[in-house]
Parts: C-alpha cells; sequence; structure tokens
C-alpha cells in the first residue's frame, strides 16, 4: 500500500510535531511506500525559508517515487474538482490534483486536512491512519 504524504503531514514531520505521525512517515519511508507529487513537492520548497534547507529538501525529496502528473492526470483532477463542485464540495486545484495522485495511485492519503475527510466519503479516496 503506497501512501501520498500531504504537506500538512511533512510539516508536523519536520518540525518534529507529533512522535506517532514521525514513527509513522519513518516506516513509510523505510519500507519505501512514500509517493511525491509535484504540488506538495512545490509547497514544501516554498517554505524552505534557508538555501541550505533548500538543498537538503529538494535532495529528499528527489528520492522518493512521484505520482503520475500527465496531461491525462490533470484532466482528471479537473473532472474530479468539478463533480464535487456540483455536489456542493469546494476544493483548490492543489488538493484535487493531491486526492487524484492518491486515486490514481490506488493509495493511501496521510493527512489531518479535513477536507479530505469529506473527499474521502464522496470520491473513493481512502486515508491513511497512524494506526492503519
Amino acid at each position: 500500500m503506497n501512501v501520498v504524504v500531504d504537506t500538512c503531514i511533512w510539516v508536523d514531520y519536520f518540525a518534529g510535531r507529533d512522535a506517532a505521525l514521525s514513527d509513522a512517515v519513518d516506516r513509510l519511508l523505510e519500507h519505501g511506500l512514500v509517493l511525491m507529487t509535484p504540488v506538495i513537492a512545490a509547497e514544501l520548497v516554498s517554505g524552505a525559508r534557508k538555501n541550505d534547507q533548500n538543498v537538503r529538501l529538494k535532495s529528499f525529496l528527489g528520492d522518493l517515487a512521484l505520482a503520475d502528473s500527465s496531461l491525462a492526470h490533470w484532466f482528471r483532477v479537473g473532472e474530479l474538482r468539478a463533480r464535487l463542485l456540483s455536489e456542493g464540495i469546494t476544493i483548490s486545484t492543489p488538493d484535487a490534483h493531491i486526492a487524484q495522485a492518491t486515486l490514481d495511485q490506488k493509495a493511501r492519503l496521510f493527512t489531518h486536512d479535513k477536507i479530505f475527510t469529506k473527499l474521502a466519503n464522496t470520491s473513493g479516496l481512502r486515508l491513511f491512519s497512524v494506526d492503519v
């Protein structure tokens, strides 16, 4: 089971805010189960304020498997977003990309962002829990 680790989890992981969360990410990394998306990578790099942090972060992220981001994937992102909007769920394009990448890879999403809980109820998105 591959896992897309959302930006909010990475931020907590790098800050060392939650031991259980960090242990879960470490286990996923050790087993090569983490998938990176281009949007998550961009969000993380944009938060690295110092050049040495930026260089280390890019090296770390570059070693992770990359989830698909072909043009067909982006069409599915738009279709997912349009369907959700028709159901009354507003989602940003970056979040729709993260959800669709997770769906495309038949993976789970590790997040604590509440929008993805709503998506899990309507889109088949599977969430990763530290208890899983």
